[in-house]
């Protein structure tokens, strides 16, 4: 059975020079609204004992980090600017309700540039990193919470590995062809999953890849790197050299795709952007003009061995029916590093968990945005038959007797057909789920793309 959450979003905006104020909103009743709290970040001197977040995400990146003392530091402290004064209270009654809900709260944060930085995946409550606790931490980018969901199975999946060896001071080879030998055990295994791969990606070959074909998913692993004055980009490679593909590109070429939702990029620095302009990152490009609805990028450099790991535990999720989102926050959590779990960054939609079951019952039954659906029940007529029955129904007749005018359905089939009908009008618009009888069947009246025939 799939994760389910309730969602807790914490929108935090600049307010002027250093103070930011951030809001609480929430599908659980009763949780979110009021005037917020209001709260100073300063990158350069955070609180007392937290250092510098520039120092903290480069020793982060190398895995400098002896203990997760450090992170547990700054988690604390960005907790406190996210949920301090009276947001405390909100947080620990959302936490309180989605449990008797049996669900996991799903924190979505939506932040201004200047705080984009910030490593709000490793969020600690004081007790432990959020995100340990079985909840998930999720980015959002605002003005995209619209669009549709990438939580749905997947059908067809492109990999690109990118391994060059003509610079390995720059670019640490990684053995991509032994990675990918460890994830064909769990894909081949992948029921009604379609996999193209392409070693040793060249730019060009990305690029043909999505003209000639379309997936729902994409698989990148890679170096990655940010520069100050051209953005986020992917290392190809091109007969053994490193050759530099830009967010840019990558976003123009998957928005001419009508299906690709879900990207995944094991690539170093993925995330990052800049303040100046915050959408200059990869994964942040990607969300805005490829046309895509979820991306997990790295905010940092990462080791390789970790990063590979969580690759491995994501698609084991989803081989085992884990919606994107569930697979990836639980693979930043099973065993290995313990300090590398705060890098990946998942940049989602708010609505995506509650499209996930709807999504993949729409697999299942191949439905589109043409298909109808037709509830074929027995049909019985009860009373007297003929005239003497019309009469009787149309008068009424003394004593304890019933007489129902015309045809009807019996109780059991219409409980039977209850739940389905629930799930068609998820599925498609009330006028395009219709109850009917099934002696419609012979005489080919049913007109309706999915058909579900019951009978006593």
């Amino acid at each position: 059975m799939a994760k389910r959450y309730s969602n807790l979003k914490v929108t935090i905006s600049a307010i002027g020079g250093k103070r930011y104020l951030s809001l609480l909103d929430s599908d659980l009743p009763g949780v979110g609204g009021g005037g917020g709290v209001d709260f100073i970040f300063d990158p350069e001197a955070p609180s007392p004992g937290v250092p510098k977040l520039a120092n903290f995400l480069s020793t982060q990146a190398i895995g400098g980090f002896g203990s997760t003392g450090p992170m547990e530091k700054m988690g604390k402290y960005l907790f406190d600017c996210a949920f301090g004064g009276k947001n405390t209270s909100g947080y620990q009654k959302a936490i309180m309700m989605a449990d008797s809900l049996a669900r996991a709260l799903r924190i979505c944060i939506s932040v201004p540039p200047k705080l984009m930085s910030a490593p709000w995946e490793i969020l600690h409550d004081g007790q432990g990193f959020i995100i340990k606790s079985g909840h998930a931490i999720v980015r959002l980018l605002e003005g995209l919470s619209l669009r549709g969901s990438s939580f749905a199975p997947l059908h067809s999946l492109l990999i690109a590995v990118a391994d060059p060896t003509k610079q390995p001071d720059v670019y640490a080879p990684f053995n991509g062809e032994k990675h990918l030998g460890e994830l064909k055990g769990i894909l081949g295994s992948f029921g009604g999953l379609k996999v193209k791969v392409i070693m040793h990606a060249k730019r060009d070959d990305i690029i043909e890849a999505f003209r000639r074909d379309e997936y729902d998913g994409f698989y990148f692993i890679g170096h990655g790197l940010y520069l100050k004055d051209g953005g986020g980009h992917l290392v190809c490679e091109n007969d053994g050299a490193p050759e530099i593909l830009p967010a840019d590109d990558l976003a123009a070429w998957m928005r001419e795709s009508n299906q690709l939702r879900f990207v995944y990029l094991n690539s170093c620095s993925t995330a990052v952007t800049s303040s100046e302009n915050h959408m200059h990152g990869v994964a942040q490009r990607l969300m805005r003009d490829g046309r895509v609805s979820a991306v997990v990028a790295m905010q940092s450099d990462v080791k390789q061995e970790a990063a590979k790991r969580m690759a491995k535990n994501f698609f084991q999720g989803l081989k085992d029916g884990e919606s994107p989102e569930t697979a990836m926050l639980q693979s930043l959590t099973k065993g290995g590093d313990l300090l590398a779990f705060g890098i990946p960054v998942l940049y989602s939609t708010l609505n995506a968990p509650d499209e996930f079951e709807r999504n993949r019952l729409a697999a299942f039954l191949l439905t589109t945005g043409e298909s109808s659906f037709a509830f074929l029940l027995p049909q019985f007529t009860l009373g007297r038959s003929g005239s003497a029955g019309h009469d009787a129904n149309r008068e009424g007749l003394p004593g304890q007797q019933s007489y129902y005018r015309g045809a009807t359905f019996a109780a059991a089939d219409v409980n039977a057909a209850l739940p389905l009908i629930k799930l068609a009008v998820r599925l498609v618009p009330e006028e395009k789920v219709r109850l009917a009888s099934n002696i419609e069947v012979p005489g080919g009246h049913v007109k309706e793309s999915h058909w579900f025939v019951f009978g006593s």
